[in-house]
């Protein structure tokens, strides 16, 4: 019947009984707990206890680890960047030797310092090739020089000595001797004691102190022996006026070669 007066009216629920809620719930929680979570493989899931079965799970995951491991290692070692087993086995090209020799300290820290970091030994060379030519053009590299024999280094000292006294004239020399026997004289005068007089001897050292120790001797009343000053008045030594006479600018006529040369000899001619 179309104009039914039910026509929208719904039926009462008929109350239920509170056995019949227990029983609804009961069965609703036991079928949430039998429920096992899609992320969770079948593998992993425990039926009788609807729990993950945590060590089996743990164990499949050392398990894969260890694989990706291994495929890592496999990898690492088809590449390039395979690291040498001792750090011994890094070498060095050898047109490094004379900024950085094998046998150096660095060589060795170097090599130690690679291995810890994994370098390959294409990876060290490339690194070292191209750090010791940076650090030698900007000048923070100290190349060690070859130790002189006592042969060498007494013809060096006497070279020096030769262009200082040079540089005080002809009379050069003898005012170096005087000062030697002034030296004497204050020691057996009793002015200085013995062990004073290397200190005193240290003091001359170049023709300025000559000069000047040659006009402290003469205060004492000891009579100094006259010598030139070109040193102190800027003049260059005889053998930088030695290197101007035998330089091109000198034999072509240059006027300025010709003016410190003429300028020298007129200063230091008696």
């Amino acid at each position: 019947m179309e104009n039914s007066l039910l026509n929208g009216v719904e039926a009462e629920q008929e109350e239920k009984t509170i056995d019949q809620i227990e029983e609804e719930t009961s069965r609703s929680e036991l079928e949430a707990a039998s429920s096992r979570p899609d992320f969770v493989d079948p593998e992993f899931w425990d039926q009788d206890t609807n729990k993950i079965k945590e060590e089996d799970l743990f164990k499949a995951f050392n398990a894969e680890k260890e694989k990706a491991l291994g495929l890592r290692r496999k990898l690492s070692e088809k590449g390039s960047v395979k690291p040498p087993k001792t750090a011994e086995e890094y070498s060095l090209n050898e047109s490094l030797n004379e900024l950085l020799p094998s046998d150096s300290p660095a060589v060795s820290i170097l090599k130690e310092k690679a291995f810890k970091a994994g370098l390959s030994k294409d990876q060290f060379n490339d690194f070292v090739s191209e750090l010791m030519p940076a650090l030698n053009e900007k000048g923070l590299i100290s190349k060690g020089e070859t130790e002189l024999s006592d042969e060498e280094k007494q013809q060096q000292f006497n070279d020096y000595k030769n262009a200082e006294l040079a540089k005080l004239g002809k009379e050069g020399p003898m005012a170096l001797q005087k000062l030697a026997n002034w030296g004497d004289s204050l020691v057996n005068k009793g002015v200085i004691s013995r062990d004073e007089k290397p200190v005193f001897e240290a003091m001359i050292t170049d023709a300025p102190s000559i000069v000047l120790l040659n006009k402290l001797m003469s205060l004492t009343g000891e009579s100094s022996i006259p010598v030139k000053t070109a040193v102190l008045d800027g003049l260059p030594s005889r053998q930088e006026i030695d290197q101007i006479i035998a330089s091109p600018e000198y034999a072509n006529g240059e006027a300025k070669a010709h003016r410190i040369v003429k300028d020298y000899f007129e200063k230091t001619a008696y």
